[in-house]
């Protein structure tokens, strides 16, 4: 179920029955958390309890890696792989200028009884027919059919979707740089990092407002202060404070 703006909005009213969808009753009766601690993070404590053991909520299950506030409240826990544990999908830079991908490889190894939780969904989600893989590769815009084969192949044979989806953005990555995939794999896996372009270039082209509008109304990154409109409700609005 989805929600627009507020994240915990409707949560409450989901679990006791009193929403509606598509004109009929909806109620939520089964909860997944992975790695999540809502109990402590979200809203109310008190809320998620009384949600957590409520009679409505039929199956509440935790993928996660240690106990929390939320969990003991789970009908079920599959324990997740640590961060030094597990194999990764292939990532941006995000918030650096710099352009390139970054990948993550296991520091050590995972207790037996340990599974990276995207592998989790992606075996359940082959024992229910959903087409895990096609859905993550419309979001990501990559071919399906490629990406559904290579994850069906690495369920199958007990092998991690999760690689098997690093492997195809490896490929992709290769393809697009003009390198061959192992040298690629290899840089990643003993460097982590793989910089394209370093924050001059990429800023040189690409910086906002200065090269690039940005995607407001007056093309230059808006900034809101309570205090200016407190002042707006005072002595009414001011052009310069547009500039």
């Amino acid at each position: 179920m989805a929600f627009p703006v507020f994240t915990n909005l409707g949560w409450d009213e989901a679990v006791n029955g009193t929403l509606t969808w598509d004109n009929k009753p909806y109620r939520m009766w089964a909860m997944w958390m992975v790695q999540a601690n809502p109990g402590r993070n979200a809203m109310s404590a008190k809320k998620w309890e009384n949600m957590l053991a409520s009679p409505n909520l039929d199956l509440v299950v935790s993928i996660d890696i240690e106990p929390n506030d939320s969990n003991i409240y789970a009908d079920v826990i599959l324990p997740d792989q640590m961060y030094l544990e597990k194999e990764d999908e292939i990532f941006d830079l995000f918030q650096r200028h710099q352009a390139g991908i970054r990948m993550r490889v296991p520091a050590m190894d995972p207790p037996k009884q340990a599974k990276q939780g995207i592998d989790i969904m992606a075996e359940l989600a082959s024992q229910y027919g959903a087409d895990w893989a096609g859905t993550l590769a419309g979001l990501r815009g990559w071919d399906a059919a490629s990406v559904r084969s290579a994850v069906q192949k690495a369920v199958a044979t007990g092998e991690s979707a999760v690689v098997a989806v690093q492997q195809y953005q490896l490929k992709l990555y290769a393809q697009k740089w003009h390198m061959p995939v192992r040298q690629l794999e290899q840089k990643l896996r003993t460097e982590g990092v793989l910089v394209q372009e370093e924050a001059p270039a990429v800023l040189a082209k690409l910086a906002m407002p200065e090269k690039l509008p940005a995607a407001t109304i007056f093309g230059r990154l808006e900034l809101y202060s309570l205090l200016l409109s407190d002042f707006v409700t005072q002595y009414g609005y001011q052009t310069v404070w547009i500039r």
